[in-house]
């Protein structure tokens, strides 16, 4: 494991960057978190890997555990999807942000903008309401309809701001968020979505 470490620590990718291998026993998610916050660390990166519904019903994985739980930013990564670092540059063409307007997504939009503008890649903006408030207007056809309305009309509104003030192209989709996130951001070709979590 010290050679891995080494090997990792020489890799010509963090050429330039001040790192400290550390090495520790330990449940990882506690760990990791434990040693972003005794470390002032900014930024978490975790490779998360393919996992089909029968694990995902049995729990979150840890590169999911420790998204729910830092203290910090965390860039998740899946290996095999995406090749955005050339050689020890990092090009990213498109930047997808999810927004849902809460304090968690502040910090979020911030990221986005940050690695956008220094990356010179394009950013875009999606806020995705939820398909339960069109539930809601089934069940409640007088009071959900009107909250739907006045929801979307919010929605764009705020998404507008953001268009206008920060060089963002938005769009607005309804749907399960999930899935309209990545839908857009295959979409879009997108190289990276930064989500922010509560």
């Amino acid at each position: 494991l010290p050679e891995q470490m080494k090997a990792l620590a020489s890799d010509p990718v963090l050429d330039g960057v001040d790192a400290e291998p550390v090495l520790v026993e330990g449940e990882p998610r506690v760990e990791i978190v434990n040693g972003a916050i005794n470390h002032d660390i900014d930024l978490i990166t975790v490779v998360m890997r393919e996992r089909n519904r029968l694990s995902r019903a049995f729990g979150a994985s840890i590169a999911e555990e420790i998204v729910a739980e830092s203290p910090c930013a965390v860039l998740a990564i899946r290996p095999s999807q995406r090749d955005f670092v050339e050689e020890t540059e990092i090009k990213l063409k498109r930047v997808l942000l999810a927004t849902n307007f809460r304090p968690s997504s502040v910090a979020a939009t911030q990221l986005a903008t940050q690695i956008s503008s220094q990356l010179g890649a394009e950013l875009h903006a999606v806020y995705v309401i939820g398909d339960y408030f069109e539930q809601i207007t089934v069940l409640f056809p007088e009071g959900g309809l009107a909250a739907l309305t006045r929801l979307r009309s919010y929605v764009q509104e705020r998404m507008g701001q953001l268009s206008r003030t920060g060089g963002v192209t938005s769009h607005v989709a309804e749907g399960r968020p999930y899935q309209e996130i990545v839908k857009l951001a295959a979409t879009l070709d997108a190289d990276l979505i930064v989500i922010g979590t509560a």
